[in-house]
């Protein structure tokens, strides 16, 4: 469930039992519009409102309501910074579009950020379909035996309607769609934008405001990470909610970024503890942008909702703002067509900027994607039973001001924010898409002004309830913190680096077997204070990351209102493991390793293609067994423990970790991956276990202990 429907649907379930049903019409003679699965898709109340507010031409309305109550094409997103990039872009580019009339697979024409497709088969068409409806089915029992992701199951099927071009294509790519891979992410087409207007370049410092579940974030990560991976910017990824901010642990550690760091805060109340080039804010909304692919909100649907929204979204943006270096740029989102969610919210921070914020004419950004120009025009309805519409804040009583505030209305200078028409509207019929609200804001100067808190009589619907306080673990294990992986905050128990907490045993095994630079252990590894001694795992992160992590609220500071409560930081590049004969109970893992492979002065060796391949196509290898007498020599001489390969002239992506025993080699890569790379190398694997499986290694201890001896 994305941010925005979750908070809309703890929202809707505040409001009392009669205001939630108010969009059923009562006595109504009109057949209602039914889908197939029963969804009501229609609203009397939605089309009267956004008819009123003059969104469209009274001609073009009945298309836009049309569009709505048709299914949303699949869209998603290729990973520009994944190991896997290559061949998963290869795959589809070579995928024969059928000629039968099924629908096709195409790219998203204005994405010019990397790869997108687009595919315009729906649920119903694989639902009424036998065979496709058996391949639906298989594919939900492999995502449940971590195969492969549910979220990537339709798009998979969706492809085409021929059964045996999708068992063509599904070959492929199921091996890239694992949630551990992180080749693959599913998004709405519209979602992609607002990342593409944030103009990032590498070293910028950014904040994802409300992150979850890392769609955008994913996407940024792309854009500040060199074509290595690594990355120098710092990339803050914020959720109010806890058990969110464990999902977006879930989805953004698979690409192993050491600019990312989580924190969770609600977003009008975020500290400032740096200012930042680049913000986003994609506020949490009523999201009736998303009908088509969220269509039980038609019957829900009420406009009261928006009040509460709005002032929960002024105080989110206004705070961003606050955050935003001089000349640095924002990009504010929603996914809702409301103007009391999108164009009075940026005509409110503008107010408060006091001509140090403007809007961005970013018409002439991204050709190719139809956008419409921002309202300068209207209304607020009050929800009361006589309905009336109100057009400025005088019109409004008394006894409704403390619901309805002046900053919902429009301003009553109009030509002073004329240019509220550089705002971006996204209608589903322009090019097939669900709605979206789009505003890019520049900072002139350094803003300051108003707090951003909310006011006593705001509503603040699912966002504003996560209390500052350090909560205990224990306490915590709801089903979201077992499937994402919820444990202890980086608050509680601090990320620390061997130059603070020096262990020289640990330091110099570390030195002795891998040869990396003293300065680099002494700052960047880093591992949580309580397992001084004898740390389980050492993480990297960039010293941007590295530089905010003393300001992360602990016990020390809990009542400091400006320190960070961090979620997770660091790529695993280390654990500990007791091994024979190895100088180091350290060794190496393949997720961090692309991070540290130049800078390893051993236990680190080039193979040529052909050498490369034969270490991932079998389970183990014999050593001296690859055709290149010199990798064999270097292999020789490696300690006992842990070898990174990497092949020759190749990106440090492609490197590997293999476990170096007294006779074999076997490769420390996860099952997913290393299936993954065999088929991106063309590598047949003819070896099974006995119940049919292919023999793949996967890096847990106990394994790795029995069997590199």
């Amino acid at each position: 469930m994305s941010r925005a429907e979750n908070g809309r649907r703890q929202d809707l379930q505040k409001l009392p039992l009669r205001t939630r049903r108010q969009s059923k019409s009562k006595g109504s003679s009109r057949q209602q519009i039914r889908s197939d699965s029963e969804h009501v898709l229609e609203s009397k109340s939605f089309e009267d409102y956004y008819r009123a507010q003059e969104l469209l031409s009274p001609e073009e309305f009945p298309l836009f309501l049309e569009t709505l109550r048709r299914p949303l094409p699949s869209v998603f997103r290729v990973t520009e910074v994944g190991r896997l990039r290559d061949v998963v872009v290869d795959t589809l580019e070579q995928y024969p579009q059928p000629v039968d009339g099924s629908p096709p697979l195409n790219r998203v024409s204005w994405y010019d950020n990397g790869h997108a497709y687009k595919t315009t088969a729906s649920r119903k068409e694989i639902r009424n379909d036998e065979n496709l409806s058996k391949l639906h089915r298989f594919l939900v029992s492999n995502h449940r035996i971590g195969a492969i992701s549910r979220l990537e199951e339709e798009l998979l099927v969706a492809n085409d309607a021929d059964l045996k071009r999708c068992w063509m294509l599904i070959h492929h790519l199921k091996r890239y769609a694992c949630p551990a891979l992180g080749a693959i992410s599913r998004l709405e087409e519209v979602s992609m934008v607002p990342v593409s207007l944030l103009d990032l370049k590498l070293g910028h410092s950014v904040l994802d405001m409300c992150a979850s579940p890392g769609s955008k974030t994913a996407q940024i990560i792309d854009l500040v990470s060199e074509s290595d991976g690594y990355s120098e910017s710092l990339l803050v990824a914020n959720d109010a909610d806890l058990k969110r901010c464990w999902m977006l642990i879930h989805h953004l550690k698979r690409y192993s970024c050491p600019a990312l760091l989580i924190t969770n805060h609600n977003g009008e109340s975020f500290p400032d503890v740096v200012k930042f080039d680049r913000i986003l804010v994609d506020v949490p909304c009523t999201g009736d942008g998303t009908l088509r692919k969220a269509p039980d909100l038609w019957r829900r649907w009420n406009p009261e909702v928006s009040f509460a929204y709005h002032r929960l979204q002024v105080a989110i943006a206004w705070r961003a703002v606050q955050l935003l270096k001089p000349g640095g740029r924002l990009v504010y989102s929603t996914c809702s067509f409301n103007p009391l969610e999108d164009e009075a919210v940026v005509c409110e921070i503008l107010r408060r900027s006091k001509r140090m914020l403007k809007l961005v004419d970013v018409s002439s950004s991204i050709p190719g994607l139809k956008r419409r120009p921002g309202l300068v025009n209207w209304k607020v309805k009050n929800c009361s039973p006589n309905g009336t519409w109100f057009e400025s804040f005088d019109e409004v009583p008394p006894n409704r001001q403390r619901r309805i505030t002046k900053s919902m209305l429009p301003p009553a200078e109009r030509e002073e924010f004329e240019s509220l028409r550089r705002c971006l509207r996204l209608f589903p019929q322009d090019q097939d898409t669900g709605g979206f609200f789009i505003a890019v804001l520049e900072a002139v100067g350094e803003v300051v002004g108003e707090g951003g808190t909310l006011t006593e009589e705001t509503e603040a619907p699912a966002n504003a309830d996560v209390e500052l306080e350090i909560p205990d673990p224990p306490q915590m294990r709801t089903k979201a913190d077992v499937l994402y992986g919820g444990g202890k905050l980086i608050s509680q128990d601090p990320l620390v680096s061997f130059r603070e907490k020096v262990d020289e045993h640990v330091i110099q095994s570390i030195v002795k077997m891998y040869s990396l630079p003293m300065d680099f252990v002494l700052d960047g590894l880093l591992y949580r204070a309580s397992e001084i001694g004898q740390p389980r795992k050492l993480y990297h992160a960039n010293k941007a990351v590295v530089d905010i992590l003393p300001k992360a609220l602990n016990e020390h500071n809990a009542g400091d209102e400006s320190a960070l409560r961090i979620v997770f930081a660091g790529v695993r590049i280390m654990e500990h493991s007791l091994r024979e004969g190895a100088p180091s109970d350290y060794r190496l893992c393949t997720e961090g390793i692309h991070l540290i492979y130049s800078l390893l002065g051993n236990q680190k060796v080039s193979l040529e293609s052909e050498d490369y391949a034969r270490l991932l196509s079998q389970r183990t290898l014999p050593l001296d067994n690859f055709g290149d007498p010199k990798a064999n020599d270097e292999v020789r001489e490696c300690h006992q423990g842990t070898v990174a390969f990497q092949k020759k002239g190749a990106s440090n992506k492609e490197a590997v970790v293999s476990l170096k025993g007294a006779v074999k080699l076997t490769p420390l890569i996860q099952r997913e991956m290393l299936v993954a790379i065999r088929e991106s190398l063309g590598i047949s694997v003819e070896e099974k276990e006995p119940d049919g499986s292919l023999t793949v290694f996967e890096a847990d201890e106990t394994r790795t202990s029995a069997q590199g001896k």
